[in-house]
């Protein structure tokens, strides 16, 4: 249906710069269609009840006849809370090794609060770019916790 919308769009407006906004944003500009990604306050519609423009954060007004939303959706992290897990960011919040704070317990990708030491803050990022860095230093991080070589119940080393 949006590859069949697109065919008779002329100018596009893409909300949301996550992962499915920038990749609509790329693909709708490599089939030379006149797009737009901004920062949205509302939508404007026509008399025949299909997008007009849309009216940006700064007031001003773009016309477009096709609107594209990707904006991401929320982590459930509900059925962890009852765990006594924190939401910190709309998300679970780790430390740096993305260790919750139940020894044992790692969460990663977009539901992880982590902190992001170059702005010095608790952050969330939406992206699968974060989701497989954040698997790969969680595993990382896990595999470097035993620094001591693994020893039998009599005290050999395997």
């Amino acid at each position: 249906m949006l590859i069949s919308s697109l065919k008779k769009a002329k100018k596009v407006i893409v909300i949301g710069g996550g992962y499915i906004g920038m990749e609509v944003a790329a693909a709708t500009v490599g089939w030379n269609l006149d797009t737009t990604g901004m920062m949205v306050d509302k939508l404007e519609v026509g008399s025949d009840g299909r997008v007009a423009a849309v009216r940006l954060k700064n007031e001003s007004l773009v016309e477009a006849d096709t609107a594209i939303v990707g904006i991401g959706a929320k982590p459930a992290i509900g059925p962890f809370e009852i765990l006594g897990l924190k939401n910190f960011v709309g998300g679970i919040q780790v430390d740096s090794q993305f260790r919750t704070s139940i020894p044992g317990i790692f969460s990663i990708g977009d539901v992880a609060g982590f902190p992001l030491k170059i702005y010095d803050q608790m952050v969330r990022v939406e992206h699968v770019d974060h989701a497989r860095k954040s698997a790969q230093h969680c595993v990382k991080a896990l595999l470097s916790i035993h620094t001591q070589p693994w020893r039998d119940n009599r005290g050999r080393r395997l």
